[in-house]
């Protein structure tokens, strides 16, 4: 699932605009999930340089660029559409 979703990402953004990151251990309820169905964790990046928008998450300057918010949105009803 998680090949099948980062290949649709790719074909809707662009290889150079998706990062494969290594799997890795992290305090996330959704695991619970992922013992009924199968299940994937996508992150978006919601950050942007160009408009001074790059604090980390958790950090008292968070912002987020809204354009993120619709990729994020369009990228999922694909992967679901797709699946």
């Amino acid at each position: 699932l998680t090949e099948r979703a980062g290949a649709i990402a790719e074909s809707l953004l662009g290889n150079q605009n998706v990062l494969h990151v290594p799997m890795r251990t992290g305090s996330e309820d959704f695991a619970h999930y992922t013992h009924h169905l199968p299940c994937c964790f996508l992150r978006l990046g919601t950050g942007n340089e160009a408009l001074g928008i790059k604090a980390g998450l958790h950090t008292p300057n968070f912002d987020v660029d809204e354009h993120a918010l619709y990729t994020g949105m369009y990228i999922l009803s694909c992967i679901v559409a797709e699946l």
